[in-house]
């Protein structure tokens, strides 16, 4: 009964979508348990391949995990916290936890779990919006065709984060392109 029990939990964690971990309780602490789609969200084939892995393997920004750890220590929960991670292959990642501290009896904390999804697609939405609302204000608000093309460049080049951009102008009382 008990092993018809835990066969049928696995099956349940991994076959959800959502990713869910268990990991030591410290800023330095590694994954202890995984499920499916934590694992292939980061990029490895199993969750057996991800357990062991450290938390500083995973963050851009371990100052993200630290902050964390200090929140769940303070309020046991933490809801809807986003951090840039990487995958095992170096691709980075926006991610959105929501964490519980685990603590034993004397109230020591044991371990944190907790649910992670893959937000990249969602913070691209966002920034994209922002641009359009951006560039509609730059528009209405703008004087002259030259100020309006250079804040509308600067958003644009914000929000696909390019380092540089240029708008080329074809002026026809000349027939040249410029800069």
């Amino acid at each position: 009964d008990l092993k018809e029990s835990e066969e049928r939990y696995r099956l349940l964690f991994d076959s959800l979508k959502e990713g869910v971990y268990q990991c030591g309780p410290g800023a330095e602490g590694t994954f202890t348990w995984v499920n499916q789609a934590t694992a292939e969200m980061f990029g490895f084939k199993s969750p057996e391949e991800m357990v062991g892995t450290k938390m500083s393997n995973i963050y851009v920004n371990i100052e993200d995990r630290k902050q964390l750890v200090k929140k769940l220590e303070k309020y046991g929960v933490w809801s809807n916290s986003e951090s840039f991670c990487k995958k095992k292959s170096g691709d980075c990642f926006y991610t959105e936890l929501t964490s519980n501290m685990v603590k034993d009896a004397k109230g020591k904390p044991v371990r944190i779990e907790g649910i992670i999804r893959d937000i990249t697609e969602r913070k691209k939405t966002e920034r994209y919006l922002n641009a359009q609302y951006a560039v509609t204000q730059i528009l209405s608000e703008s004087t002259t065709v030259k100020v309006a093309f250079q804040k509308t460049l600067q958003v644009v080049c914000e929000a696909l984060q390019w380092d540089f951009g240029s708008v080329w102008m074809y002026q026809r009382y000349n027939n040249d392109l410029c800069c």
